[in-house]
């Protein structure tokens, strides 16, 4: 149970620190691969290994590796979550058609 939250926060916290590369105008597939260097780069400085925790035993060293990479895939979940949340918003709130009829069309 703790494992499935500690994926789920880091993936969380991860998340956020590439929502801050977005304001460079980073594409998507560089912030993918950016969340999959920082989930990886957090389980090694944290040493942690998920799957040992779990009882499952991979190749020395690998542990990391693929805790990292679950980190990352969650952090490209989250962002899918939460844009969908956002959007949801908006459509409830009306605010989508404020900003359609905003900005007048080119004819």
């Amino acid at each position: 149970m703790y494992v499935l939250l500690m994926v789920l926060l880091m993936g969380l916290v991860i998340k956020k620190l590439v929502d801050f590369g977005g304001f460079f105008g980073m594409p998507k597939a560089a912030r993918m691969l950016a969340a999959m260097i920082l989930g990886i780069v957090a389980a090694y400085l944290f040493d942690l290994d998920l799957f040992a925790a779990l009882g499952l035993h991979i190749r020395s060293g690998m542990g990391f590796v693929a805790t990292g990479l679950a980190f990352g895939a969650t952090a490209g979940v989250w962002h899918d979550v939460l844009s969908w949340l956002e959007s949801h918003n908006r459509k409830v709130v009306d605010e989508a058609i404020q900003l359609e009829t905003a900005h007048p069309k080119a004819a």
